[in-house]
């Protein structure tokens, strides 16, 4: 008569149910992110232009004064809203000062077209100042006005949304493609030979 080890936790089962309320965890966590990230989140109140390519941005109180040199990349895209299919243009500008996103439905859209238009002469839809790295950009990609503090928190979230998506991305893996433990193996070996025929 052939013995059978009792089974382990780690079985199909409970494999499933333990990977399954991870995956769950993890995404509540990156929502909870993401819920502080935009509560942290300046958003611009006015910009204005003056005739000596000098931009004024307003955001959280404060006023931060800008020139040309100051945008090291924008990007323009655009996309359609509501059943008339109203196209909505917009802008994310990077600067030495903070990120600022306009859209069409802002009423300083207007400013902030002149403002990169002053240093993008051709419409690109992605404009690097040269000499500019991609690591300057992401350093300022934090929204204007927002303090210190907050930034710290805001990069440190984001870091733990990444590491969550590869948590995720390694917990699916194992789900799709289990590895079964070494006891669980020879059980189902074991099992595949008792029912062979004799």
């Amino acid at each position: 008569m052939v013995k059978i080890s009792k089974p382990t936790l780690w079985t199909k089962t409970n494999r499933e149910s333990i990977l399954g309320a991870l995956v769950v965890g993890f995404v509540l966590l990156a929502l909870l992110c993401s819920v502080v990230i935009a509560g942290l989140t300046v958003n611009v109140a006015n910009i204005t232009a003056s005739n000596d390519f000098h931009y004024v941005v307003q955001a959280n109180g404060k006023s931060y004064n800008l020139v040309p040199s100051d945008i090291l990349r924008v990007d323009r895209s655009s996309t359609k809203q509501g059943f008339a299919g109203q196209q909505i243009d917009m802008l994310k500008i990077y600067t030495t000062h903070g990120f600022i996103f306009a859209s069409t439905k802002d009423s300083y859209y207007q400013a902030a077209l002149k403002m990169v238009n002053s240093v993008d002469f051709y419409g690109l839809q992605t404009y690097v100042q040269p000499g500019v790295t991609l690591d300057e950009v992401q350093d300022e990609s934090y929204a204007i006005g927002t303090s210190v503090t907050a930034r710290s928190v805001v990069f440190a979230l984001i870091g733990i949304q990444n590491l969550i998506v590869v948590a995720v991305a390694f917990t699916l893996l194992i789900l799709i493609f289990p590895l079964r433990p070494e006891k669980e193996q020879e059980s189902a070996r074991v099992i595949s030979r008792m029912e062979q025929p004799a």
